[in-house]
């Protein structure tokens, strides 16, 4: 107690100052934490918009949740860009499943990131693990940066696919070892972009944006995020398309023939082997396209497409996984753009999804 009463003297003002700022810091950790982790138990809790915020803590909260049986790992798709919470992929299979549904898209993840976020999954024998695949994924414009979240790098992991796949995807370095107990420990550090946007009213969007600053240095940005921004008209709706933006979607779908060579192709196969050594079934789909925009500015070679499509069919089940092809799924009215759907598309697939995976899981010739 005598010891507690000296460091309040008038001459330890300092001190003073300073555990009282040390315990309003911890206090707000923690308050911020509780936060967070009671909107884990809403069945439609997702990542922010171009965000991976709170991804260790979640995936430690689905240890306990035992009730799971689903797991959607996927992109901005999965995430549900353009939708509300309630509408997107995920929780409308979950309706009719009568089950729930973890949704853990990532926007902009591409496969390698799929690979390395299985292996964060909670083990959980037979429970299935969906998977989205992104033709824009495999294609030369967005190989820029193979391994979208570079801190789901697991070395050991790696290994047990290919000794060079740190180069192959672009890995990190391992981070001081200092830092890395500060961003380990400290939630408002780790968590800042979320922390300013609950303080300041921003969006984790404009704190988390090197994927974006990427592309407008590269003189591309701009046009396409002016096209997305519109208040009157969607992508998929609007005539006058500014030329860059027509060259940004060219760009996306420009492709080559897919091989070993392509960093996130050569990642289909392990995943599907990890889930099936894991216990778990995975479910692998291409993402429904919106044909009539995409040859309206004849963005894609539907041949090369086709081949690319049957070479991921044949690398998933190899793998032991299952595969459906949802290109031609739904009607240009479905999408907002050229790929992301709108609620009611994302309920026709969710629906789809669900009847195809019972069908899959039936004893041949049987429902």
């Amino acid at each position: 107690m005598r010891l507690f009463d000296s460091l309040f003297r008038p001459g330890l003002r300092p001190l003073r100052v300073a555990i009282l700022v040390a315990a309003a810091f911890v206090l707000t950790d923690a308050l911020f934490a509780g936060y967070v982790h009671r909107a884990f138990r809403f069945p439609t809790f997702r990542f922010p918009a171009d965000s991976k915020t709170f991804l260790d803590e979640y995936l430690t909260y689905l240890e306990s949740d035992t009730a799971t049986r689903t797991f959607f790992v996927g992109d901005s798709v999965i995430q549900g860009q353009h939708l509300a919470d309630g509408e997107t992929v995920p929780v409308q299979y979950a309706g009719a499943a009568n089950a729930p549904a973890v949704n853990l898209g990532l926007t902009a993840a591409k496969t390698p990131d799929f690979f390395f976020l299985t292996g964060r999954l909670p083990s959980r024998p037979g429970a299935t693990v969906i998977y989205n695949v992104n033709y824009k994924n495999f294609c030369a414009y967005d190989l820029s940066v193979p391994l979208r979240f570079r801190d789901l790098f697991d070395p050991a992991l790696a290994r047990t696919v290919a000794p060079d796949l740190r180069d192959a995807l672009n890995a990190p370095e391992n981070d001081p070892a200092s830092a890395s107990v500060v961003r380990r420990h400290w939630f408002l550090l780790r968590h800042r972009d979320w922390v300013n946007a609950a303080l300041f009213g921003g969006h984790p969007r404009q704190q988390i944006k090197g994927y974006v600053d990427q592309i407008a240095a590269r003189g591309l940005g701009s046009a396409w995020r002016h096209l997305l921004q519109s208040k009157t008209e969607t992508p998929a709706t609007r005539k006058d398309w500014p030329a860059r933006s027509v060259e940004i979607l060219r760009s996306y779908y420009r492709a080559m023939p897919l091989n070993d060579t392509n960093a996130v192709f050569r990642m289909i196969g392990p995943t599907a082997r990890l889930a099936r050594d894991r216990q778990f079934q995975p479910v692998f789909f291409a993402n429904p396209m919106n044909r009539a925009l995409l040859d309206r500015f004849q963005a894609i070679d539907w041949a090369l497409y086709g081949d690319n499509v049957l070479r991921v069919r044949q690398a998933v089940e190899t793998g032991g996984g299952v595969f459906f092809d949802y290109t031609n799924l739904l009607a240009p009215r479905h999408f907002v753009d050229n790929d992301h759907v709108t609620a009611e598309g994302a309920r026709l697939l969710a629906g789809r999804l669900y009847r195809d995976i019972i069908r899959a899981a039936a004893p041949e010739g049987g429902e």
